[in-house]
């Protein structure tokens, strides 16, 4: 939050004086002031306020972030300039007519990388042994370890991420307004053997708003999502069998490789949706909305070719929402509103773990029994609302 704070978007100020349609000139100052304010106060501003909070960056990284993103594109923006008017007016009015259909056009660009590492987090024997011997001694060997030695916890386990984030923005006409935003993560837990090793999401969302005047808009939307993940596994009994610290044959099977199995993973989900906004009169407003999602999610199983684990694939499981809102709203008042609001939901699934599910399926487990939903849902709702002023 301390770092948006400090470094508030300028580009998103041409955007919104071009659509409350104000004063470019005075847009352009205002740009040109604070691009000017931010090379000189945005590194102190940054280091003050997270050394506040006892976050510590580099002076270093502080100052080639304001080199990178504002002294290069200010250096590059006045050579351009220079070189297009030293040809004469006319190459530089040239110019501007060429990216006129452009210049409604806003791209945004993000690229981050991360690596956790913690060298002193192994629990490996041969590591684990070096702490204190005598403890290792006294700890029977069934409670040497909450988790499984190869078992790293993913939020403490060594771990290299990359992700990308890009936003467009293009506005063709005054009543038109199209977006596309795109993000990528990859998350490597390049040292984990057990658990989570891999994980990667993909999501594009795109969007379109139509304003044909002042009391109504309508928007359209659709999204995808897949995530991936694999993830490393053994099966072993408890009992004399959990010692997992074994290395001389024969191996219990919690030391056992060949008592490994894997599964991969990976999730889909489309969206699609549109909306009404419409302002009937000075103190009556009305909206619609639907909105479609499908999801699909698949688990492969892999096994060793010489291990003894043998695993099949689980079915799919597929899952479809239909939703529908209507609402009106009536301000009666300054601080008195009364709403009406309608909603339809119908949701179904064919998830397996769910099929026929018995009060006694689960051996010493009692349970409710658990079907697959398949429900429509029909919602009215009425609401005084009353502002305090």
């Amino acid at each position: 939050m301390i770092l948006l704070g400090v470094a508030p978007c300028t580009a998103m100020v041409f955007v919104w004086s071009r659509l409350t349609h104000g004063h470019p000139l005075f847009t352009l100052s205002q740009v040109a002031l604070n691009d000017a304010i931010m090379m000189v106060a945005f590194a102190p501003l940054v280091a003050f306020l997270l050394g506040l909070s006892a976050i510590i960056v580099p002076w270093d990284t502080l100052i080639t972030s304001v080199v990178l993103y504002i002294v290069f594109p200010v250096i590059i923006a006045q050579w351009l300039r220079r070189s297009l008017l030293a040809r004469g007016q006319d190459a530089f009015d040239r110019a501007m007519h060429r990216i006129q259909p452009w210049s409604s056009v806003t791209a945004k660009f993000e690229v981050g990388y991360a690596d956790r590492a913690a060298d002193t987090y192994e629990w490996a024997q041969d590591y684990y042994a070096l702490l204190d011997t005598e403890l290792i001694n006294a700890t029977p060997d069934s409670q040497r370890y909450i988790n499984h030695p190869q078992l790293y916890q993913y939020y403490l386990a060594n771990r290299e991420q990359w992700k990308t984030k890009a936003d467009f923005t293009w506005l063709p006409t005054d009543k038109w307004n199209l977006g596309l935003d795109l993000e990528w993560r990859n998350d490597d837990y390049d040292k984990s053997q057990l658990g989570l090793t891999r994980s990667e999401w993909y999501r594009s969302y795109a969007t379109a708003t139509f304003v044909p005047s002042a009391t109504l808009s309508a928007s359209i939307y659709a999204g995808y999502d897949n995530i991936k993940n694999d993830q490393g596994s053994r099966a072993f009994n408890g009992g004399p069998e959990k010692n997992a610290f074994e290395i001389y044959p024969p191996l219990p099977q919690a030391s056992d490789p060949a008592q490994n199995w894997s599964i991969d993973g990976e999730d889909t989900s489309i969206t699609v949706g549109t909306s009404l906004e419409w302002q009937v009169a000075s103190d009556l407003r009305m909206s619609l909305g639907y909105q479609y999602v499908d999801t699909q999610g698949q688990q492969n199983f892999n096994t060793n070719d010489t291990g003894t684990v043998v695993a099949g694939d689980l079915p799919d499981v597929n899952t479809r929402l239909h939703q529908v809102e209507a609402s009106g709203t009536w301000d009666v008042r300054d601080n008195l509103s009364l709403k009406l609001d309608y909603q339809f939901y119908s949701y179904k699934t064919d998830d397996w773990a769910w099929d026929n599910v018995q009060p006694n399926t689960i051996g010493k487990v009692l349970t409710f029994g658990q079907g697959n939903p398949n429900d429509d849902i029909n919602y009215i709702g009425a609401s005084v609302i009353y502002r305090w002023q």
